[in-house]
């Protein structure tokens, strides 16, 4: 018996997978890995700004790990990287690390300048990654101008889990208050 290859899904934030492409992620959470690079609790929960950053760092694990739960994702990794300094070098072996021994197949990445590099990078050298795609990089999801190459058309079904999933959200900074979803998530195929 082999085992299926997963797909590495990799965020910047806490939340942007989130809002982006859960629908996706719901439908075969079995089969994704998520990967988280900084450790965004300097920014606040929506408008409390008072609360101590491991506060709203533990509200953020918090959230991560009832979704994780809730869908069935086997594996969330928080790197934990300083957003104004992470290290490229140790960015790219943390990376080339999961995919090499987490039988990675596919990447789905936030759309970053950085992120593209290494990206392409791992790709190349790498034998047993046989796609990347990338999602938006804002805080807001794809508008109907912003449409990528893969379209995801989320069934009435994975529209309310999605809303479900995000209201259920506590350590959301104010970016991600009030957006309103799409039926559809979309993808931008890198290579």
């Amino acid at each position: 018996m082999t085992n299926k290859p997963f797909q590495l899904v990799i965020s910047l934030d806490t939340y942007a997978w989130m809002f982006n492409i859960i629908g996706l992620i719901s439908r075969t959470p079995q089969d994704f890995v998520i990967m988280i690079v900084t450790d965004d609790s300097n920014s606040p929960i929506a408008s409390l700004k008072k609360l101590h950053k491991d506060v709203v760092y533990l509200q953020r694990i918090y959230d991560i790990k009832k979704i994780a739960r809730l869908l069935g994702i086997p594996k969330i990794i928080n790197l934990k990287h300083i957003p104004t300094k992470i290290d490229l070098h140790k960015l790219v072996a943390e990376i080339q690390l999961q995919v090499l021994l987490g039988g990675i197949s596919n990447i789905i990445y936030q759309k970053s300048y950085f992120l593209d590099e290494i990206i392409k990078n791992i790709y190349y050298k790498n034998e047993y990654v046989t796609n990347i795609s990338s999602y938006t990089s804002s805080s807001i999801p794809f508008t109907m101008h912003d449409v990528g190459d893969i379209e995801v058309k989320l069934t009435g079904f994975e529209i309310s889990r999605k809303d479900c999933i995000i209201k259920s959200l506590v350590g959301l900074p104010q970016e991600y208050m009030n957006i309103n979803f799409l039926d559809v998530e979309f993808l931008n195929k890198e290579v």
